[in-house]
């Protein structure tokens, strides 16, 4: 800046320099002219630039006049004024003055326009291409722009016209600097002291550049002169101190620092640095006191941070906490003194304290903290079971690490807690490939002996046995006589079904194990394996000690609740088992069940729901088992029972607890909203390709994440079957069917595969009032799924023959419940796989003559849990029902003008609500119309027609009290030949040759719009179950789908039907009316007419559809008396009045 200021001086000394002279040619304009002139001269601007206004009234064509008027302007700091006149300037003079362009120039970067300054130094250099001063301004404001190497070519050409302008070489100097080109830097600073040796500027950079470069002798030494030439120089005091800190002059550094303090005692970063350096010299208390005077001038997080840490030095713990919680308070992203306070707060034992801080990092903290946060984390998650943590972290684990250079264990621990989260939900390609680049990593960076390579190997070696039976990839893993290797082989025997060898390696290992240890305690790994050996070769009394012997090991390691126990409580129920002292294998066999429950319950709703059936599988096959054991031991089937009670639908239920977050304020809503237009998107038909679907995806699980996280964690509940049995009145009974296989123990693999097991049977699990339990043999599933497959077949297309289907399947699984059954009034039952898709109004009972329906009230519920919910009151009094009918399946989402009529008259009249396989287009159903006039009538509902019949206004609607809907539904069937049909309904190529892998979106409802769903990004004109499943209808009444199959969808054993009639029950609705196929639209109108009138005259939901259905039974159209009619329509959940 010295050579800044003196230009200008320079530039202004003489007056012939600044102002250009004319010949007079009258006395009195001239007058004016030289009046200005002296003015300026005398620094009088103010009438300077009067008098050259008034000569430019008389010479408006003066450029001169113009060039000294701005000069005025520019002096009294109106650049902008200056940089009109300087224009005028350039526009009348036809050879444009150099010093004009520099004078307009510089009121540019005075107004802070470095860009049109530049460009009028250009032009003055290419008038006077030695214009001194017009390169150093330009490479002043290169500089200030970052153009450091266009300042350098402005410098240099500046040297060359003036190699002794110290200040060119300086400010060029400066400019390498920042281009870290640090040896030229000097050499230029050298150049400047050459020129003025006194130049306090050029050493005290020249001893900053060396302390960059590590030279801190040198550095002490230029900052020494620069002392010399001025004594009161704080800056370079504190800068050698640094230097002389670097050596590990401590003594020296402090008087330094204690000399800036001198200089100015408001120097908080002098008390700092001097606080390090005693702390050096291990005089903790007098760091503390100059740490203490830093905060009180200037308090921050790092003073406070490292005031923190020296009390930890001196035992000060819940002093570090408190200082370490002020620098966050300060500074809420300080990773430094979250780190610390974390370590402070483990000291105290405050270990979810701690846990929070380190988590508090993951955002952000340097690479090295936050995998050091990762890898604490990730064991805390791993070793409590919270594996809905790891994920996330993992991944910004890996994004992290590729910043850092030197790799650690910490960064193969990423890939290893992957591989761990991926083998818990089930997907052991994905473990396989994590485990693998594991070991390919450690290589890379010389880490293959470290201890998380050897857990990596470990647990590759078990997927390459137990997932993929590749030995020879397993045994290259480690070296035979190594403890790894050995256990290796003995896996390996087991899968080659030699138990006697894997015997003698195991108990050669577990032997020398327990002599090298000098302990009683065993491996517990050593112990089960052991364990199982025996067992399966068929030595039950050793297998009893192993497997008793690692139970114990197991709940002394993980306490008695974990659900590390599920298998080893199933291991010492099934030596029991073989014992036949049943008492035992119930009580081990009931422990193992309850945590599994809870285990689901808990896992679950933090799981995204793609993930959640791999993570089922994990839990081993003793849920399935279970039912095989009814006909084995007295306490078979009140073992079953419970089994099914507190698993059978727990998805379900689970889904719904969650719905319940719609309701939910601030953060929380938000991320439900983003859940909802994710899977609006997702389950929309005008998604073109698989990239943007698996996009969605991934950001749709990443948010259910993050929001199931903010559940409160649900408590998880198991149910007894005295809890249920009290919810049943004294006249009804509770029949569970249950869908299984026998299960077969020839072999380890067989064992565990539920598909190698006996031929499918169905059983009902009979539960009284006085919590007594029957069970009862139904025989061959594929008997009775055949009559079922057939039944609904005659049905849906009116053929004789359906009625007697439905009676003989009667006689399969209700005949043989009558001793049991036949003094009640009432039955509830919970279906299981195909019984789902059973219209039971409609099965024969006990007599020929009389219909299950016309003897028994019937209940349907998807599992026997739901009666101690729907036994509560429902308080959802006030809301308004709601009817949705005869969509515009047309609608584009614009107003149609002369819409055309695609299908005739005659069609109109016949038209079911199916789909037409044969078509994409939807057929317009105007029947619904007049069916949802007389409905909202009676319901005195709000109505939404043609283009109002839509998914978004169906969505926006929170809660009806009824909420009934007319028109087409669809479902699309899980098997290869039901390809056509996802590719009629959906012109999306990802369907095409490719099952839907979520099964809620195989169905749902039809509305508006829906024949062309890609005109409208925000509603394709489709309801899917899915996106039902995700809607507020908490403490709805009663929903029905008045539309074909609604009743339809995947059935999974233990899970029921996935469909419309889960996700209306996910998404809060007490019941729901759905049908089994395709009805008639006069039909079905009239019915629902018949339906809502006794609902409204006080019936109960169930009485009114049951008297329904038998006056259709007597009805005067004779095609209406058929099943097909009748007992097409299902009610599910709360059976009821309403209360209106």
């Amino acid at each position: 800046m010295i050579k800044y200021l003196l230009l200008l001086f320079l530039f202004f000394s003489s007056p012939a320099n600044i102002f250009s002279f004319k010949t007079l040619e009258a006395e009195t304009k001239e007058s004016f002219f030289e009046s200005g002139k002296d003015n300026f001269t005398n620094k009088k601007y103010s009438d300077a630039l009067n008098d050259f206004n008034n000569y430019i009234k008389s010479n408006p064509g003066s450029w001169e006049a113009f060039h000294n008027r701005g000069l005025s302007k520019e002096y009294l700091g109106d650049y902008l004024g200056a940089i009109d006149d300087y224009s005028k300037a350039i526009e009348l003079n036809p050879n444009p003055w150099e010093k004009t362009f520099f004078r307009r120039g510089y009121s540019h970067k005075k107004n802070g326009n470095f860009k049109d300054a530049i460009s009028d130094y250009n032009s003055a250099i290419n008038i006077n291409p030695n214009y001194e001063d017009a390169y150093f301004f330009r490479g002043f404001l290169k500089a200030e722009l970052n153009d450091l190497n266009g300042a350098i070519d402005d410098y240099s050409k500046l040297i060359e016209l003036n190699p002794n302008d110290d200040s060119a070489y300086f400010n060029r100097g400066q400019a390498k600097r920042r281009l870290k080109d640090y040896e030229g830097a000097i050499s230029d600073y050298n150049s400047a002291i050459n020129i003025n040796p006194n130049y306090e500027d050029a050493y005290f950079f020249k001893a900053y550049t060396k302390f960059l470069i590590e030279d801190y002798e040198g550095s002490i030494e230029d900052y020494s002169i620069v002392i010399k030439l001025n004594p009161n120089n704080e800056d370079a005091y504190f800068n050698r101190g640094l230097s002389k800190s670097k050596l590990q002059y401590i003594d020296g550094a402090i008087d330094d620092f204690t000399k800036v303090i001198k200089l100015n005692s408001n120097n908080e970063n002098a008390y700092s640095n001097r606080g390090l350096s005693k702390s050096k010299l291990q005089d903790i208390d007098g760091a503390i006191d100059d740490f203490t005077q830093a905060i009180q001038i200037k308090p921050n997080s790092y003073f406070l941070n490292w005031r923190a840490y020296l009390k930890i030095q001196i035992n000060d713990i819940e002093g570090s906490i408190n200082d370490n919680t002020k620098a966050i308070e300060l500074d809420p992203t300080d990773t430094k003194s979250y780190l610390d306070r974390a370590f402070g707060k483990y000291q105290i034992g405050d270990l979810e304290g701690a846990v929070s801080d380190y988590k508090a990092i993951l955002d952000f903290g340097t690479p090295e903290e936050t995998l050091f946060s990762i890898n604490y984390l990730t064991d805390t998650y791993i070793s409590n079971g919270i594996y809905q943590e790891i994920i996330p972290l993992i991944n910004k684990g890996k994004n992290i690490a590729n910043k850092i250079e030197e790799k650690n264990d910490d960064y193969l621990d990423l890939f290893y807690k992957e591989a761990l989260y991926y083998g818990t939900i089930g997907d052991n390609d994905k473990a396989l490939s994590s485990l693998k680049k594991c070991v390919d990593e450690s290589e890379k960076i010389n880490l293959k002996n470290s201890i998380t390579t050897k857990e990596c190997k470990q647990y590759l070696a078990n997927i390459y046995i137990f997932s993929f039976n590749n030995y020879k990839e397993a045994k290259k893993l480690f070296k035979l006589r190594s403890l790894e290797g050995q256990l290796i082989r003995s896996q390996i025997a087991f899968k080659e079904k030699n138990f006697n060898k894997a015997q003698r390696i195991l108990k050669r290992l577990y032997d020398l194990q327990i002599k090298s240890s000098k302990q009683a305690k065993p491996d517990l790994s050593l112990s089960e394996l052991l364990g199982y050996a025996y067992w399966w070769d068929g030595e039950n009394n050793k297998a009893k000690i192993y497997h008793n012997q690692a139970l114990n090991l197991y709940e002394e390691v993980f306490g008695k609740e974990s659900h590390y126990l599920i298998q080893p409580l199933l291991n010492v129920a099934m030596v029991y088992f073989k014992e036949k002292d049943y008492l035992k294998t119930d009580y081990y066999l009931r422990r193992s069940l309850g945590i599994q429950f809870k285990y689901i319950q808990d896992q679950i709703p933090f799981l995204p729901i793609s993930k959640r059936d791999q993570f089922l599988k994990t839990l081993g096959i003793s849920y399935q088992a279970i039912f095989t054991a009814t006909g084995i031991h007295p306490l078979g089937k009140n073992l079953a029972l419970f089994a099914r009670l507190n698993r059978h639908g727990l998805l379900e239920e689970i889904e719904k607890k969650q719905i319940t977050l719609a309701s939910l304020k601030g953060s929380e809503k938000e991320l439900m909203e983003q859940i909802k237009e994710l899977t609006n998107q997702l389950s929309s038909t005008n998604q073109s390709n698989k990239k943007s679907m698996d996009k969605l995806k991934l950001q749709k699980e990443k948010f259910e994440l993050e929001l199931y996280k903010s559940l409160p964690q649900l408590k998880s509940k198991i149910y007894s079957l005295s809890e249920i049995s009290k919810e049943i009145p004294e006249d009804a009974v509770l029949i569970e069917f249950q869908k299984y296989r026998p299960f077969v123990s020839i072999d380890p693999d067989q064992s565990m595969d539920e598909n190698t097991w006996g031929e499918a049977k169905y059983q009902a699990l009979i539960l009284f009032p006085n919590n007594k339990v029957e069970s009862i043999d139904l025989g061959n599933a594929s008997e009775i799924d055949q009559l079922i497959s057939n039944g609904l077949i005659s049905s849906e297309q009116s053929l004789i023959d359906a009625q007697g289907i439905w009676q003989e399947l009667g006689s399969k699984i209700i005949k043989p419940l009558e001793k049991l059954i036949k003094n009640k009034k009432t039955l509830f039952i919970s279906p299981d796989s195909e019984l789902n898709k059973v219209p039971f109004a409609a099965i024969g009972s006990f007599h020929d003559s009389e219909l299950l329906g016309d003897i028994f009230k019937l209940r349907l519920l998807t599992t026997g849990r739901e009666l101690v919910t729907l036994n509560k009151e429902n308080n959802l009094i006030n809301k308004k029902s709601i009817v949705v009918a005869n969509p515009n399946f047309n609608f584009s989402g614009k107003k149609l003008k002369n819409t055309t009529v695609l299908i005739s008259t005659k069609v109109l009249k016949d038209q079911k609500r199916s789909f037409d396989q044969g078509k994409r287009i939807w057929l317009s159903l105007p029947g619904t119309k007049k069916e949802a006039d007389v409905i909202s009538k009676i319901t005195n509902a709000k109505l939404f027609l043609e283009e109002a019949a839509s998914a978004l206004n169906i969505q926006n609607e929170e809660s009806p009290k009824i909420l009934h809907i007319a028109t087409h539904s669809f479902y699309i069937g899980d098997n290869k030949n039901d390809n056509l049909i996802s590719e009629n309904i959906f012109s999306n190529p990802i369907f095409n040759n490719k099952r839907i892998e979520n099964p809620l979106l195989r169905s749902g409802i039809v509305l508006a719009g829906a024949n062309y769903p890609e005109k409208n990004f925000n509603d394709d004109g489709y309801l899917t179950a899915l996106e039902v499943s995700k809607l507020n209808w908490n403490g709805t009444e009663l929903v029905v789908v008045s539309g074909c199959e609604s009743g339809q969808g995947d059935l999974q054993s233990g899970e029921g039907v996935y469909g419309l009639k889960r996700a209306i029950t996910v998404a809060g609705a007490r019941s729901s009316l759905l049908s089994l196929w395709k009805v008639d639209d006069k039909a079905t109108a009239e019915f629902m007419e018949s339906f809502y009138l006794k609902l409204k005259s006080g019936e109960s939901r169930s009485n009114a559809l049951s008297k329904t259905q038998k006056e259709f039974r007597k009805h005067p159209i004779k095609a209406w008396q058929h099943p097909n009619v009748w007992a097409a329509f299902q009610l599910n959940g709360d059976w009821r009045p309403i209360n209106w």
